[in-house]
């Protein structure tokens, strides 16, 4: 690194400055400034400042807007006001989203924060908001979440081969797996071949394999276009002038922010809301995937299980693998189950033959009493923070004995 002294102006609160202030703090060839107008009650008193209206009588290196509100009209007022050129200027909060892996799963191995994980959680959204990672196993265990909403039983195995192959470091010490089955109507699911095909890839789920996605009839453009439109989204109005400058002012921060965004899609802590009538009344009862049976998509989905029971032994032999069924609220699964018979005996036939030749537990936990309650419930079948809390101690009681 280039160690001669360089000057930044930094334009936003401080509060949305915090992780870059920590970061400069070891930077001892940073000079920065912060922008009075934005000082709030002598908080800036600490800090060498600069008025906006002389920003053209200042010198410096790169000028980064750290506000996290409304940096798109500061950066047009530093251009068109002020004649900023557009190449020493940072939109700190897109770059750093920018920087954030796009897949879920690269996210979580690519927090340096965990050095290796004693256990795995992979499903779809029921796991994704439906378990407290940190709470789970106890103080001396540490989970890693590979959830992520409208996951199959393909994209599961694809992920957690995955993870294995490229961070094995992480995986090493793996003694407990949980595996979402979700419902009856699981291996009659296909991601690829639905309607949240599009949405799955944008929400980070793995995306390096195309699976059906362009035999999907719903959609009217092509996996590589899909992909290619959420890059573009990602990375829009980045330039490699802006990559060069983040490299050099910023590249190192993320750890000043505790690697804030290296994690799934929601904060779970703040998901306190809950359900309506109305939620429940507009579910989508009569989907497809619940009201017909796809065969291919069942055969290659309990492959895809056979997969995944398969790389976990090969990882340890003696792992603790538990399928699961998390709870969703009662009179949604009530109404739900108008078409249970076409999945029920297929589903169990193979999670009872699996058990068997692979020794794992399944936990069927649809019927707790966790589904009582509607205070316990985000919308008509996800847990909000007060049932995960309830969800993640009853796995503790039947998986730590805690």
């Amino acid at each position: 690194m280039d160690n001669s002294l360089k000057r930044v102006l930094m334009v936003g609160e401080t509060a949305d400055s915090e992780p870059l202030l920590k970061y400069y703090a070891n930077r001892p060839d940073i000079e920065y400034y912060m922008c009075d107008m934005f000082e709030y009650k002598g908080d800036m008193q600490r800090f060498r400042t600069f008025s906006l209206c002389r920003i053209n009588d200042m010198q410096y290196d790169c000028i980064i807007i750290t506000a996290k509100a409304n940096a798109a009209a500061i950066k047009k007022v530093l251009v068109e006001e002020h004649g900023i050129d557009l190449n020493v200027i940072i939109e700190f909060w897109k770059m750093y989203n920018a920087y954030i892996p796009l897949m879920v799963c690269d996210r979580i191995m690519l927090n340096p924060q965990h050095s290796s994980f004693d256990g795995l959680i992979c499903g779809l959204s029921h796991t994704e908001v439906g378990i407290l990672t940190d709470k789970l196993g106890g103080d001396d265990v540490t989970f890693c979440n590979l959830s992520v909403s409208s996951q199959d039983m393909y994209f599961q195995y694809k992920t957690i081969e995955y993870c294995y192959q490229k961070f094995p470091h992480k995986l090493k010490n793996l003694k407990y797996a949980i595996i979402e089955t979700y419902d009856y109507n699981y291996f009659n699911f296909d991601t690829s071949k639905g309607k949240a095909a599009f949405e799955y890839l944008g929400w980070g789920g793995y995306n390096l394999d195309p699976h059906n996605f362009n035999d999907n009839r719903r959609l009217d453009f092509t996996f590589d276009q899909a992909m290619q439109g959420i890059l573009n989204n990602k990375y829009k109005s980045i330039s490699e002038e802006n990559v060069n400058m983040w490299e050099i002012f910023c590249k190192d921060v993320f750890a000043y922010n505790d690697f804030k965004g290296f994690e799934g899609n929601f904060d779970v802590k703040k998901r306190t809301s809950i359900v309506t009538d109305e939620q429940i009344d507009g579910f989508f009862y009569n989907r497809s995937v619940v009201a017909k049976v796809f065969p291919d998509t069942i055969k290659e989905n309990i492959d895809m299980f056979r997969k995944i029971l398969e790389l976990l032994k090969a990882i340890n032999p003696d792992i603790k693998i538990y399928s699961v069924m998390v709870p969703r609220y009662r009179e949604t699964q009530i109404r739900d189950q108008r078409f249970s018979e076409n999945h029920i005996g297929y589903f169990k036939e193979t999670i009872n033959t699996f058990k068997k030749e692979y020794g794992f537990e399944h936990l069927d936990l649809t019927d707790n009493e966790i589904a009582d309650h509607r205070n316990y419930y985000f919308d008509a079948v996800h847990l909000n923070l007060f049932g995960a809390e309830a969800f993640t101690q009853l796995l503790n009681k039947i998986i730590f004995d805690i």
